[in-house]
């Protein structure tokens, strides 16, 4: 299996989210939970998740990467510990497993719960 670490992001962002998801976004759908991390940022909405890589000095390349709950196999939520402040959703599509970390405090349990009742 491929393991593809796709960054951390440790800040909560709702409501603070990049304009560039809103033209996505399809009808009916809306941003359950906002994560920012250094640039880029992670949305998991009621449909799919969504990933912005902002790329390049400017930072005017911008890759948006969509996840959808129907196509993923399996996932797995790791809670953080007491030297591992970092927690870590899981997501298996096909034959490759990617990699989210979050931060401390973010509650990874209810992020696993929208993934169950959305699959």
């Amino acid at each position: 299996m491929t393991i593809v670490k796709l960054g951390f992001f440790g800040f909560k962002n709702e409501g603070k989210e990049h304009e560039g998801f809103k033209g996505f976004l399809g009808a009916n759908e809306e941003i359950i939970y906002s994560f920012k991390g250094v640039r880029d940022e992670l949305i998991f909405t009621n449909k799919r998740v969504i990933m912005l890589n902002i790329q390049g000095i400017t930072g005017k390349k911008k890759e948006f990467r969509f996840f959808h709950y129907n196509k993923i196999n399996s996932y797995a939520i790791e809670s953080s510990g007491t030297f591992d402040l970092d927690s870590e959703v899981k997501l298996v599509i096909g034959s490759v497993q990617y990699e989210f970390e979050l931060g401390k405090g973010i509650d990874v349990m209810a992020i696993g719960r929208l993934i169950s009742d959305s699959m």
